[in-house]
C-alpha cells in the first residue's frame, strides 16, 4: 500500500483513507489496535564505544530468544566523527556468517553537528520466526569506511551470548541492544513505543 502523500492529499475517517478530490477509497485501515513491543533479550550495559568502520565493516550480536518471534532489533550509535552512510541488521542462525533469516530496513545518515548518542530501530519487513534457546546472531553492517559508533558495554552481566567483531566473539563486551516482537496489548502494559 502506497500513497504519494505530495500528490494526494488524504483524509483519514473512520479507517479508511480517502482522496479529498474525488472521495475514491485508495485503501482500508485496519481497526486501531493497541500494539506494545515485547522485549526478548537485551542489554542496558554500556561505558564504551566501537568504531565499526575500524573493525571491518560490521559488528554483531550473539543471543539465545527465550520467545518465537522477532520484529526489530534497537541498537544505540553516537554520532561523533560521523560520515556519511548507510547501516542495517541482518538476522544469522548461529554464527556471524551463518544463514540470513531477515535483513532489517536501512537507515541513511548524514554528518550531524549533534554531538551525542543516539538511537535507531532496525525493524524487519516481516515478523521472523526464530527457536528459543537456539543461538542466533543479528549483524550490523554499515558501508565499508562509515566511521559510524556503536555503543557497547564492557564486562556486562548478559550471559545469552557474546559480540562478535571481525576477529571472532569476545567475552570482554556485548553490545547494548534490545530485541523482541511487537504484540497485541492492554493499553496499561503498553511500554515505550
Amino acid at each position: 500500500m502506497h500513497i504519494k502523500i505530495s500528490i494526494i492529499s488524504s483524509l483519514i475517517i473512520v479507517g479508511l483513507v480517502m482522496s479529498c478530490e474525488d472521495d475514491e477509497i485508495l485503501s482500508v485501515i485496519p481497526p486501531a489496535s493497541d500494539t506494545c513491543f515485547v522485549v526478548d533479550q537485551a542489554n542496558y550495559e554500556e561505558n564504551g564505544r566501537i568504531s565499526i568502520a575500524f573493525l571491518g565493516g560490521s559488528v554483531g550480536q550473539e543471543f539465545r530468544p527465550t520467545r518465537s518471534s522477532i520484529d526489530e532489533v534497537r541498537l544505540k550509535f553516537n554520532d561523533w566523527n560521523i560520515d556519511t552512510g548507510t547501516v542495517f541488521v541482518r538476522l544469522r542462525k548461529s554464527l556471524i556468517s551463518g544463514e540470513i533469516l531477515g535483513t532489517s530496513e536501512e537507515h541513511y545518515l548524514e554528518l550531524s553537528q549533534n554531538l551525542g548518542d543516539f538511537d535507531l530501530k532496525f525493524r524487519f519487513p516481516n515478523t521472523i520466526e526464530i527457536h528459543p534457546e537456539w543461538l542466533y546472531v543479528f549483524e550490523v553492517v554499515a558501508d565499508d569506511g562509515f566511521k559510524l559508533l556503536i555503543t557497547t558495554g564492557d564486562w556486562t552481566d548478559y550471559t545469552r551470548g557474546r559480540a562478535i567483531y571481525p576477529d571472532g566473539p569476545t567475552e570482554a563486551t556485548d553490545l547494548y541492544f534490545e530485541l523482541g516482537e511487537y504484540v497485541d496489548c492492554e493499553p496499561d502494559t503498553i511500554r515505550g513505543i
